[in-house]
Protein backbone atom coordinates (compact mmCIF):
# COMPACT_ATOMS: atom_id res chain seq x y z
CA UNK A 1 0.00 0.00 0.00
CA UNK A 2 1.13 3.18 -0.36
CA UNK A 3 1.82 5.20 2.84
CA UNK A 4 2.52 9.02 3.74
CA UNK A 5 6.10 9.63 5.53
CA UNK A 6 5.52 12.15 8.28
CA UNK A 7 9.50 12.45 8.15
CA UNK A 8 10.27 12.75 4.48
CA UNK A 9 6.72 13.82 3.46
CA UNK A 10 6.55 11.88 0.38
CA UNK A 11 4.21 9.30 -0.39
CA UNK A 12 6.04 5.77 0.03
CA UNK A 13 5.11 2.35 -0.79
CA UNK A 14 4.93 0.14 2.00
CA UNK A 15 5.35 -3.77 0.78
CA UNK A 16 3.26 -6.89 1.65
CA UNK A 17 3.22 -10.09 2.87
CA UNK A 18 3.14 -10.73 -1.37
CA UNK A 19 6.56 -9.38 -1.75
CA UNK A 20 7.64 -12.77 -0.43
CA UNK A 21 9.08 -15.60 -1.47
CA UNK A 22 6.19 -17.72 -0.55
CA UNK A 23 2.75 -16.29 -0.01
CA UNK A 24 0.35 -18.63 2.39
CA UNK A 25 -2.86 -16.98 1.87
CA UNK A 26 -5.19 -18.57 4.57
CA UNK A 27 -9.03 -18.86 4.22
CA UNK A 28 -8.32 -17.64 0.47
CA UNK A 29 -12.80 -17.97 0.06
CA UNK A 30 -13.32 -15.86 3.07
CA UNK A 31 -11.22 -12.69 1.51
CA UNK A 32 -13.05 -10.30 -0.63
CA UNK A 33 -12.34 -9.62 -4.69
CA UNK A 34 -10.09 -6.65 -4.65
CA UNK A 35 -7.60 -9.17 -2.90
CA UNK A 36 -8.62 -12.03 -5.20
CA UNK A 37 -7.56 -9.26 -7.96
CA UNK A 38 -4.44 -7.96 -6.79
CA UNK A 39 -3.21 -11.94 -6.36
CA UNK A 40 -3.94 -12.88 -9.79
CA UNK A 41 -2.43 -9.69 -11.63
CA UNK A 42 0.60 -11.44 -8.81
CA UNK A 43 0.71 -14.46 -9.77
CA UNK A 44 0.15 -14.37 -13.46
CA UNK A 45 2.09 -11.44 -13.93
CA UNK A 46 4.80 -11.33 -11.22
CA UNK A 47 4.01 -7.99 -10.61
CA UNK A 48 1.28 -6.01 -8.21
CA UNK A 49 0.08 -2.73 -9.50
CA UNK A 50 -0.38 0.04 -6.67
CA UNK A 51 -0.48 4.03 -6.49
CA UNK A 52 0.11 4.04 -10.19
CA UNK A 53 3.30 1.86 -10.07
CA UNK A 54 4.06 -1.36 -11.09
CA UNK A 55 6.22 -3.42 -8.51
CA UNK A 56 7.95 -6.76 -9.70
CA UNK A 57 7.40 -9.34 -7.31
CA UNK A 58 10.48 -11.73 -5.96
CA UNK A 59 11.84 -14.61 -7.86
CA UNK A 60 10.95 -17.12 -7.51
CA UNK A 61 7.45 -16.52 -6.13
CA UNK A 62 4.90 -19.11 -5.06
CA UNK A 63 1.53 -19.03 -3.85
CA UNK A 64 0.18 -21.48 -1.38
CA UNK A 65 -3.85 -20.95 -0.08
CA UNK A 66 -6.38 -22.89 1.83
CA UNK A 67 -9.98 -22.54 1.38
CA UNK A 68 -13.03 -23.86 3.40
CA UNK A 69 -16.23 -25.76 2.54
CA UNK A 70 -18.43 -23.46 0.06
CA UNK A 71 -21.45 -24.84 2.79
CA UNK A 72 -19.48 -22.97 5.61
CA UNK A 73 -21.06 -19.28 6.12
CA UNK A 74 -18.88 -16.29 4.93
CA UNK A 75 -17.69 -18.33 1.87
CA UNK A 76 -18.18 -18.07 -2.01
CA UNK A 77 -16.30 -20.25 -4.64
CA UNK A 78 -13.63 -18.93 -6.12
CA UNK A 79 -13.06 -17.30 -9.93
CA UNK A 80 -12.28 -19.93 -12.48
CA UNK A 81 -9.60 -17.62 -13.33
CA UNK A 82 -8.08 -17.54 -10.13
CA UNK A 83 -8.49 -20.67 -9.59
CA UNK A 84 -6.24 -22.20 -12.75
CA UNK A 85 -3.54 -19.95 -11.76
CA UNK A 86 -2.83 -22.96 -8.96
CA UNK A 87 -0.85 -25.29 -10.44
CA UNK A 88 -2.73 -28.54 -7.81
CA UNK A 89 -5.47 -28.49 -5.51
CA UNK A 90 -5.74 -31.40 -2.62
CA UNK A 91 -9.18 -32.05 -0.96
CA UNK A 92 -8.26 -32.95 2.48
CA UNK A 93 -10.20 -34.73 4.84
CA UNK A 94 -10.46 -35.08 8.68
CA UNK A 95 -7.41 -37.18 9.73
CA UNK A 96 -7.17 -40.68 10.86
CA UNK A 97 -7.30 -41.92 14.67
CA UNK A 98 -3.57 -42.48 13.88
CA UNK A 99 -2.60 -39.11 11.77
CA UNK A 100 -4.42 -37.34 15.03
CA UNK A 101 -2.05 -38.75 17.14
CA UNK A 102 0.91 -38.21 15.48
CA UNK A 103 -0.04 -34.30 15.12
CA UNK A 104 -0.39 -34.07 19.04
CA UNK A 105 2.77 -35.44 19.55
CA UNK A 106 4.57 -33.60 16.97
CA UNK A 107 3.15 -30.33 17.94
CA UNK A 108 5.98 -29.63 19.96
CA UNK A 109 9.14 -31.05 17.55
CA UNK A 110 12.16 -28.80 17.09
CA UNK A 111 14.76 -30.24 14.52
CA UNK A 112 18.29 -30.46 15.62
CA UNK A 113 19.64 -29.05 12.41
CA UNK A 114 17.49 -27.20 9.63
CA UNK A 115 19.03 -26.88 6.51
CA UNK A 116 17.27 -23.49 4.68
CA UNK A 117 15.75 -23.83 1.08
CA UNK A 118 17.09 -20.78 -0.71
CA UNK A 119 15.94 -19.11 -3.13
CA UNK A 120 18.85 -19.63 -5.19
CA UNK A 121 18.23 -23.70 -5.04
CA UNK A 122 14.61 -23.21 -6.15
CA UNK A 123 16.31 -21.29 -9.09
CA UNK A 124 18.73 -24.43 -9.67
CA UNK A 125 16.05 -26.72 -9.60
CA UNK A 126 13.66 -24.75 -11.97
CA UNK A 127 16.72 -25.06 -14.12
CA UNK A 128 16.65 -28.84 -14.12
CA UNK A 129 13.08 -29.56 -14.65
CA UNK A 130 13.09 -27.24 -17.63
CA UNK A 131 15.77 -29.91 -19.35
CA UNK A 132 13.76 -32.71 -18.44
CA UNK A 133 13.13 -34.47 -22.36
CA UNK A 134 8.98 -34.87 -23.16
CA UNK A 135 8.61 -36.94 -25.91
CA UNK A 136 5.98 -35.98 -28.66
CA UNK A 137 4.31 -39.14 -27.92
CA UNK A 138 4.31 -38.30 -23.77
CA UNK A 139 2.67 -34.85 -25.39
CA UNK A 140 -0.26 -35.82 -27.29
CA UNK A 141 -1.10 -38.00 -24.25
CA UNK A 142 -1.70 -35.11 -22.23
CA UNK A 143 -3.60 -33.10 -24.93
CA UNK A 144 -5.75 -36.19 -25.27
CA UNK A 145 -6.24 -36.11 -21.91
CA UNK A 146 -6.89 -32.63 -22.12
CA UNK A 147 -9.35 -32.42 -24.88
CA UNK A 148 -11.25 -35.42 -23.61
CA UNK A 149 -12.30 -33.05 -20.61
CA UNK A 150 -14.08 -30.34 -23.34
CA UNK A 151 -16.68 -33.45 -24.65
CA UNK A 152 -17.05 -35.26 -21.58
CA UNK A 153 -21.17 -35.44 -20.91
CA UNK A 154 -20.21 -34.57 -17.19
CA UNK A 155 -18.53 -31.75 -18.07
CA UNK A 156 -20.00 -28.27 -18.58
CA UNK A 157 -16.41 -26.76 -19.12
CA UNK A 158 -13.45 -28.79 -19.49
CA UNK A 159 -9.75 -27.68 -19.15
CA UNK A 160 -8.21 -25.01 -21.41
CA UNK A 161 -4.98 -25.44 -23.24
CA UNK A 162 -3.12 -23.55 -20.68
CA UNK A 163 -3.50 -26.58 -18.30
CA UNK A 164 -1.65 -28.77 -20.91
CA UNK A 165 1.12 -26.91 -20.13
CA UNK A 166 1.28 -26.70 -16.52
CA UNK A 167 0.49 -30.45 -16.92
CA UNK A 168 3.57 -31.19 -18.51
CA UNK A 169 5.86 -28.50 -15.92
CA UNK A 170 4.65 -30.72 -13.02
CA UNK A 171 5.37 -34.41 -15.06
CA UNK A 172 9.08 -33.11 -15.44
CA UNK A 173 9.20 -32.05 -11.95
CA UNK A 174 7.93 -35.83 -10.56
CA UNK A 175 10.30 -37.08 -13.01
CA UNK A 176 13.66 -35.14 -11.87
CA UNK A 177 11.97 -36.32 -8.21
CA UNK A 178 12.21 -39.46 -9.06
CA UNK A 179 15.46 -39.51 -11.24
CA UNK A 180 14.93 -39.51 -14.42
CA UNK A 181 16.03 -37.21 -16.91
CA UNK A 182 12.82 -37.60 -19.05
CA UNK A 183 8.73 -38.18 -18.77
CA UNK A 184 6.75 -41.27 -18.70
CA UNK A 185 2.89 -42.07 -18.71
CA UNK A 186 3.39 -42.81 -14.82
CA UNK A 187 4.42 -38.97 -14.19
CA UNK A 188 1.28 -37.99 -15.80
CA UNK A 189 -1.27 -40.58 -14.17
CA UNK A 190 -0.29 -39.51 -10.78
CA UNK A 191 -1.16 -36.01 -10.55
CA UNK A 192 -4.07 -36.18 -12.97
CA UNK A 193 -6.80 -35.78 -9.83
CA UNK A 194 -5.15 -32.90 -8.23
CA UNK A 195 -4.12 -31.09 -11.67
CA UNK A 196 -7.60 -31.43 -12.68
CA UNK A 197 -10.29 -31.33 -10.24
CA UNK A 198 -10.05 -27.70 -10.18
CA UNK A 199 -10.34 -26.71 -13.56
CA UNK A 200 -13.31 -28.24 -14.50
CA UNK A 201 -16.48 -27.07 -14.11
CA UNK A 202 -19.21 -30.14 -14.23
CA UNK A 203 -23.01 -30.25 -15.04
CA UNK A 204 -25.31 -30.27 -12.03
CA UNK A 205 -26.13 -33.27 -12.34
CA UNK A 206 -22.54 -34.72 -12.10
CA UNK A 207 -22.06 -32.49 -9.12
CA UNK A 208 -24.47 -34.67 -7.19
CA UNK A 209 -23.99 -37.83 -8.20
CA UNK A 210 -20.26 -36.91 -7.03
CA UNK A 211 -20.95 -35.26 -3.77
CA UNK A 212 -17.63 -34.28 -1.55
CA UNK A 213 -15.74 -36.41 -4.03
CA UNK A 214 -15.50 -33.98 -6.67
Amino acid sequence: SIVFNLETRKMELRKGPIFGNVLLADELNRTPPKVHSALLEGMEERHVSTGGTTENLPEPFFVIATQNPIEQEGTFPLAEALMDRFLFRYILSYPTLEEEIRILKSQDYVPDKFDPFTPEKVKALKQMVDKIHVSEDVMKYVVGIIRKTRDHSMVYLGASPRTSAKYLHAARANALINGRNYVIPEDIKMMSHELLNHRLILNPEAVVSAGNNV
